[in-house]
């Protein structure tokens, strides 16, 4: 049972589902519920991905929430594509063993999964599939951050194009070497 976490505005729900459809097409077992705030709730009751809404109140205290998500059944994971501080702590204090968010924050701690950071000129739905992606739907590669590009040496980078076999075998260190033994 996967729960998505959405207090963003409704018109914002719509960058949400490719990766709702991405992590349903790669677990067609999976359950999947969405937590919505109350002015979201009927974008996501009239949605056909998911199997059902959880709504809360505007106003709810992150205990509220809580109590409400443990009402509704016992998840094994939840993403917030969109983190927010009370959604954070109501999953924490949900005990939803996986959650799953960007580095956002103050309230990142109460995430145990952060996916790596997109980068800034990718568009709202793709760093949502980049999310889905992290925890296993089958999305193609998104292009990253420059805080996450492998770096290259100086060396690496001339060469890189112009490898020619494996590298030469290097010379045996002689200096702290101990005379053979007869």
């Amino acid at each position: 049972r996967l729960l998505p976490a959405r207090p963003a505005p409704p018109e914002a729900g719509a960058a949400t589902l490719p990766a709702l459809r991405a992590i349903k097409n790669g677990r067609l077992d999976l359950w999947l519920a969405v937590l919505a705030s109350h002015p979201a709730a009927q974008f996501w009751e009239k949605s056909s991905e998911i199997d059902t809404a959880i709504i809360w109140p505007s106003d709810a205290s992150p205990f509220a929430i809580a109590a409400q998500i443990q009402d509704h059944a016992r998840f094994d994971a939840a993403i917030s594509f969109e983190p927010e501080w009370r959604t954070a702590l109501a999953l924490f204090l949900a005990r939803i063993p996986i959650r799953v968010a960007r580095p956002q924050g103050w309230f990142s701690f109460f995430y145990n999964q952060q996916p790596p950071t997109v980068a800034s000129d990718v568009s709202v739905a793709d760093a949502h599939l980049m999310i889905a992606r992290s925890i296993g739907a089958n999305v193609p590669p998104l292009p990253l951050s420059p805080a996450w590009v492998p770096r290259l040496s100086s060396k690496a980078f001339f060469s890189a194009g112009r490898w020619s076999g494996p590298p030469a075998p290097s010379p045996p260190n002689t200096r702290h070497r101990r005379p053979p033994t007869t």
